[in-house]
């Protein structure tokens, strides 16, 4: 089995719902409206702490359990902001550990509820953790990737969060060589620009992060030198033209502007595949790309709509 496989199938188990709860949390600490006391830091810490080492050597039904009496705690309608940013920064120091070995599950586990928590803390614990240059396990990039989109899409970001996030992501994406996390890391980009509340500049801002991720992929695939990142590329065209069509006029218009070279690039291949894409196994995915960006060249004619 491939490592891409095998982790498409753990992400599968770790995602099926879960049973049982924990313990609950004092109402008191959840419902504290300020920052928190440092006795009720504390008293996260020490909540987190008792995951972690139940976490450590349970076993795959009691780890579901963990995460549903954890889910269960984010769920409380006396839940506040304070107490989940706190729960995140106390649960990245207690379950780091679980990220860095041999033992997958407790790894994209991990990620999973970092995801639940989603908090710019965890949504950055995420995104550390997909940066090929410190993470050369293509497995945790995966892992962790996977669960970014939907954290970003949860988490109480602010605009100017998300437009540092966006900053962040785009050199970690242009190190990136596996294409399952790259098709993520679009993905999160989409969400990213989709998020509303932003203004017009912050949503241009991140149009030219995508469109900078795009211009990078096409170069490395029409080149020949990455081939394996044809499936990412037409990933992200198709987050282009299916997922943005309620972003700002102009933050749109600037993504297609900024990727015509692209486009124009991919588009003139027609119906020729280069001899290193096809010797990838990669030819039928990249007559898709020449497609999508053929009609991505006339939605940008008609004023990108």
């Amino acid at each position: 089995m491939s490592t891409r496989t095998a982790i498409v199938c753990l992400l599968a188990l770790c995602c099926a719902a879960p049973a049982a709860a924990q313990a609950p949390v004092a109402t008191e600490l959840l419902s504290s409206a300020g920052p928190l006391t440092t006795q009720q830091q504390a008293e996260v810490a020490a909540y987190t702490d008792g995951l972690a080492r139940q976490f450590e050597s349970a076993s795959a039904q009691d780890t579901l359990a963990i995460r549903n009496g954890l889910q269960s705690l984010l769920k409380d309608p006396s839940a506040r902001v304070a107490f989940r940013r706190e729960l995140g920064v106390a649960f990245i120091k207690s379950f780091e550990q679980f990220v860095g070995g041999a033992d997958g599950t407790r790894a994209v586990n991990t990620f999973v509820m970092a995801r639940m928590i989603a908090t710019a803390e965890t949504v950055d614990f995420l995104l550390d953790h997909m940066d090929p240059d410190k993470v050369p396990s293509t497995a945790t990039r995966i892992a962790a990737s996977s669960q970014l989109a939907k954290a970003i899409e949860a988490s109480p970001l602010s605009a100017p969060q998300v437009d540092a996030l966006g900053k962040r992501l785009v050199p970690v994406m242009s190190r990136e060589t596996e294409w399952v996390v790259a098709s993520h890391g679009v993905e999160a980009l989409g969400s990213m620009i989709n998020r509303p509340g932003l203004s017009v500049a912050q949503a241009e801002a991140l149009a030219s992060s995508m469109a900078s991720v795009i211009n990078t992929m096409t170069d490395a695939v029409a080149s020949g030198k990455r081939p394996e990142l044809s499936n990412a590329l037409q990933r992200a065209l198709l987050v282009v033209r299916n997922q943005l069509s309620g972003v700002a006029a102009q933050a749109r218009a600037k993504l297609l502007d900024s990727i015509a070279p692209s486009l124009k690039r991919l588009a003139d291949f027609k119906d020729s595949v280069p001899e290193p894409i096809k010797a990838a196994g990669c030819g039928e995915t990249f007559g898709a790309i020449v497609r999508t960006a053929g009609l991505l060249q006339k939605v940008r004619s008609t004023g990108g709509a």
